[in-house]
């Protein structure tokens, strides 16, 4: 499947480097391109993107009031990405119909991290994909954690488990592409169950997403292919009966 792009920004700089990466995968094109909500909207309306990539702070205008404009106008699916330089932002595009944040200068695995939601989302499940991809399909709301790094933009689906590190007095996300989230120091595992029904607390140090679960054997953890080769994580006596419970259900 092919798909087009459109960027809001009028800073030329930031306007070339994401045209840039757009142009190295091969499946999506930047079809146009516009540095204030008017024009924004024009080209939007012409091309009927299926993503876009919008500032906040235009030309004498606000990114937020073309989000509004397009929701009212697009008879069609867009995936719409906040692309700033400022974070303070990041709570905004969450309250408003937008779909990721893009923190400007961005690394190539904010990009890749990005990139890959979007292609989750035109997902449809069917008999050759594994279980994670059909995981990976459904739909979860995004939800700001606290990292190291100040804050991460992240989607339930994308997490198989947590893990306090208790040297470092801290909690790591662990996800499906197996890279880790270092978590604030602060985060605390009832605000990280909080997040989601899907998170379950197996022992002390660590917290799993129940959706990778494939089976318990004994008292150790089995996750779903091809994930299933994962460290080994093993029931507590104390949250054992919570897991039974769960599988009664």
């Amino acid at each position: 499947m092919y798909y087009r792009a459109v960027i809001v920004d009028d800073e030329e700089i930031h306007v070339a480097l994401l045209r840039n990466s757009l142009k190295r995968l091969k499946n999506i094109s930047v079809s146009g391109t516009a540095t204030n909500v008017e024009a924004g909207v024009k080209i939007i309306l012409k091309e009927q993107p299926d993503i876009i990539f919008i500032d906040i702070e235009l030309e004498e205008s606000n990114g937020f009031d073309l989000i509004h404009q397009i929701k009212d106008k697009a008879s069609w699916y867009i995936h719409i990405v906040i692309y700033s330089s400022y974070e303070k932002y990041l709570i905004d595009a969450l309250r408003l119909p937008a779909h990721d944040f893009l923190k400007k200068p961005y690394s190539k695995n904010d990009f890749g991290i990005v990139i890959n939601r979007f292609f989750d989302h035109y997902k449809e499940p069917n008999d050759g994909i594994s279980s994670v991809s059909r995981i990976e399909s459904l739909t979860s709301k995004p939800f700001l954690i606290p990292s190291v790094m100040g804050f991460e933009v992240l989607y339930s689906k994308e997490i198989v488990y947590f893990e306090y590190n208790p040297q470092l007095k801290q909690w790591d996300a662990v996800l499906s592409n197996r890279e880790v989230v270092k978590l604030k120091r602060n985060t605390s595992a009832h605000k990280l169950l909080s997040f989601d029904e899907t998170f379950i607390q197996v022992n002390q140090n660590q917290i799993i997403n129940i959706c990778y679960l494939a089976r318990i054997e004994g008292n150790q953890c089995v996750f779903r292919p091809p994930l299933n080769d994962m460290k080994t994580i093993t029931i507590s006596r104390l949250y054992f009966k919570q897991i039974q419970q769960l599988e009664m259900n």
